[in-house]
């Protein structure tokens, strides 16, 4: 009997892979220590246990909830959104319950994706466009990187941007530094109270990100930037099919960019096996010349990679 051609076409899980290995070390007799994928450390909190409990024995959740989960659970998490984050969000049209970020994230480019679209992610929104496309890598026409990251198979977001977490005491495991140093970022962009990531002085970040603005559209880009969240930082990532279809893709470098350091961009190209193409801009081109960077972005979709995907360095 023939298999299913989709299953035919999935490439292997990279967990799946490290868990074989790993039991048949253990048959060996082998001494294992256990990472894991990422997960908790430390049993979940008491109160949450409780509620959980409290709720299974509610008749009334015996039944199926509606497809975009319930009012009360919607309306929870656009109000998180706004205390955390300061992002104003509508529970009816900008809320959903998924069982998970990467769920969430492959049914989002199911549902949008049309065949011969192309993906465009910049900055730390290559690690999103490289996600999308792993979900669906039979609608993706191209994939552009605007000085964007590229992820590391079977490795953490802050493993590929050579950022930091905190080794002693405490704090030990939380994010202390977003990306490799090189550029003096730090100096700029630090953890709050509640561990996100913080730009405090509007023109330091408009030298750093967009120093090539007029001073109203760099005053407009300061007023919209939000706390950053860094939990999706140390989660493992594996985009199996991503590396497996060898899609269209293409890197734009920008020349006077101060955000991410050159060799970082030299690196992703050469993983993405393409010759870049450059803009001469800082971080954000998208902000100081847009109609440059769109005819850009269209010529990009026109080239072809010299190269294999690298999935490792």
């Amino acid at each position: 009997m023939d298999e299913f051609y989709r299953i035919k076409r999935l490439p292997p899980y990279v967990f799946a892979i490290v868990n074989d290995l790993k039991s048949k070390a253990r048959a060996r007799g082998e001494d294992i220590i256990d990472l894991g994928m990422g997960n908790p450390d430390q049993e979940t909190p008491k109160h949450i246990v409780d509620k959980l409990v409290e709720a299974a024995r509610n008749p009334r959740n015996h039944r199926y909830s509606a497809s975009k989960g319930i009012t009360r659970l919607r309306k929870a998490v656009t109000t998180w959104y706004r205390t955390r984050y300061g992002v104003e969000l509508d529970p009816e049209t900008e809320a959903i319950a998924t069982i998970g970020a990467k769920e969430g994230m492959a049914h989002l480019a199911l549902a949008v994706l049309q065949p011969g679209d192309v993906l465009v992610g910049h900055s730390g929104g290559g690690y999103d466009v490289t996600l999308a496309a792993d979900a669906v890598p039979d609608k993706v026409h191209h994939v552009v990187y605007l000085a964007a990251g590229l992820p590391l198979e079977g490795r953490t977001v802050l493993e590929a941007t050579g950022g930091a977490q905190a080794q002693d005491g405490a704090a030990a495991g939380e994010v202390t530094r977003l990306m490799d140093d090189e550029t003096g970022m730090s100096r700029l962009v630090r953890p709050d109270e509640r561990g996100r990531m913080v730009c405090g002085d509007a023109e330091a970040v408009r030298e750093f990100f967009y120093h090539d603005c007029d001073a109203e559209t760099a005053a407009w880009a300061f007023a919209r930037l939000t706390p950053a969240p860094v939990d999706f930082l140390t989660e493992i990532v594996s985009v199996p099919r991503f590396w497996a279809a060898g899609l269209p893709r293409s890197y734009i470098l920008c020349t006077q960019d101060k955000a991410k350091p050159h060799a970082m961009s030299l690196e992703v190209v050469h993983r993405l096996g393409v010759t870049p193409l450059t803009i001469d801009s800082s971080h954000s081109p998208f902000l100081s010349q847009p109609a440059l960077l769109a005819r850009l972005v269209v010529q990009a979709t026109a080239t072809v990679p010299v190269g294999p995907l690298r999935p490792g360095r």
